[in-house]
């Protein structure tokens, strides 16, 4: 019986952490809009049906077994529900956390008897935490914060605070196994965000070094067009100068041999006047 009950949970186990990854894959996929190829772009439709339906099927089968992956998932999420009406604004999300309550509150029923042992004061206060925890991280730090190293950290620390639960309850039988590996739906859930954490944030760090790049060609263009503009401009005026002392000389010369002119033709005068008046002596004589 023992053997069984361990491969049991082995196996709900390994199913709890699939349905942790679909969700989130899906979730990540839609919210930050990575249908990058032509294949995701494509077949959107097709792909968000399908991880929305593994992600059901698997969720329910597990908790048709045993309800807790299920009651951990309508606990954590009812309380959102009630405080944001926009914090599931799709239609899968939504109505997918109307169904699975209503099908909670039929499993509790249903299974009362063996509900009540296990819910020990572990358990509870392990809940409680859980919830806290969640509404702190979810809700208050990181509501409208899709990527970033704080919620990578924090991602990172839920994988790693997850898997020390089931190593020191492997060890010291604290929570119930029935119980346990309800956990690796977190663990599969937060594993998933790391790795989509990382991708965008080093999306996010190639594309501002291509804006920073951009901008510092156009500080270099700026500058090289500045400089080439003040050769242009050196560069004119040295021709506007020269232009302009070849026409001052010119002016210059014109005015000299005017004033050259000026002055033979005075000479002449006064020498032709000399000339004329010696002439005018000799002939009284």
């Amino acid at each position: 019986m023992t053997r069984y009950m361990n491969k049991e949970i082995i196996k709900l186990s390994v199913l709890t952490f699939l349905a942790g990854f679909f969700c989130k894959f899906y979730d990540d996929l839609n919210d930050n809009n990575l249908f990058n190829s032509v294949f995701l772009l494509k077949n959107k439709e097709y792909v968000n049906e399908f991880l929305k339906a593994l992600h059901y099927i698997l969720l329910t089968y597990v908790s048709s077994v045993h309800i807790f992956p299920l009651l951990l998932f309508v606990i954590q999420n009812i309380p959102l529900l009630i405080v944001d009406l926009k914090a599931f604004q799709m239609p899968y999300e939504y109505s997918g956390i109307i169904a699975f309550s209503l099908f909670s509150f039929y499993l509790i029923i249903y299974n009362f008897s063996e509900l009540k042992p296990i819910f020990n004061y572990y358990v509870i206060f392990f809940i409680t935490i859980y919830l806290i925890l969640m509404y702190i991280f979810d809700v208050i730090l990181f509501k409208s914060v899709e990527f970033g190293y704080k919620k990578l950290v924090v991602r990172g620390f839920s994988v790693i605070l997850m898997i020390s639960i089931l190593v020191i309850n492997y060890c010291f039988k604290l929570i119930p196994d029935e119980l346990l590996f309800c956990l690796w739906y977190v663990v599969g859930y937060c594993l998933t965000s790391c790795f989509f954490q990382i991708y965008l944030i080093l999306k996010s760090k190639k594309q501002d070094d291509k804006q920073d790049d951009k901008q510092d060609d156009k500080q270099d263009d700026k500058q090289d067009d500045k400089q080439d503009d003040k050769q242009d401009d050196k560069q004119d005026d040295k021709q506007d100068d020269k232009q302009d002392d070849k026409q001052d000389d010119k002016q210059d010369d014109k005015q000299d041999d005017k004033q050259d002119d000026k002055q033979d033709d005075k000479q002449d005068n006064k020498q032709d006047d000399k000339q004329d008046d010696k002439q005018k002596q000799t002939s009284v004589r």
